[in-house]
């Protein structure tokens, strides 16, 4: 960086690197103010977005209507009903969707693949991102698990 002139007189300062990471002030007399962009707005879900992620919970009704034994299928459809109102609620419970994620490995395994499904559904992560930063993190461990 070079800076050039004499008090009094316009400085001309030329910058040479292939990147600046903050903010550069020459001359004297200078008043430097910073504006972040502030925070991004919280995505929204639209109500097309909405029906397609009541259409897979929908589904995933059918699915447990077909394929859990009698004995379990009211509980598992209670679970599916818990799960749909959590997920299209603004604040997801991750606790309940942990515990019905978990009920369905053990109880009906061969659905624990269409339940997981619904809750890594992209308007899911909408919803969840739109709930805020802590959310996004508790749910980002529930998938992992």
């Amino acid at each position: 960086m070079s800076n050039e002139g004499s008090q009094g007189a316009p400085n001309t300062t030329t910058i040479t690197g292939s990147t600046i990471n903050a903010p550069v002030t020459t001359g004297s007399g200078n008043t430097v103010s910073m504006q972040n962009g502030g925070a991004q707005p919280a995505p929204t879900v639209t109500p097309d977005e909405l029906a397609a992620l009541r259409a897979a919970l929908t589904a995933l009704k059918a699915q447990v209507e077909a394929q859990v034994v009698a004995a379990q299928r009211p509980v598992a459809l209670d679970h599916v009903k818990e799960l749909t109102e959590t997920l299209t609620s603004p604040q997801p419970d991750v606790s309940t969707v942990g515990y019905i994620k978990k009920w369905f490995a053990k109880n009906a395994p061969g659905l624990a693949g269409a339940v997981t499904s619904v809750i890594v559904h992209p308007v899911v992560g909408k919803v969840v991102a739109a709930a805020g930063d802590a959310l996004v993190a508790k749910f980002k461990d529930l998938v992992e698990e």
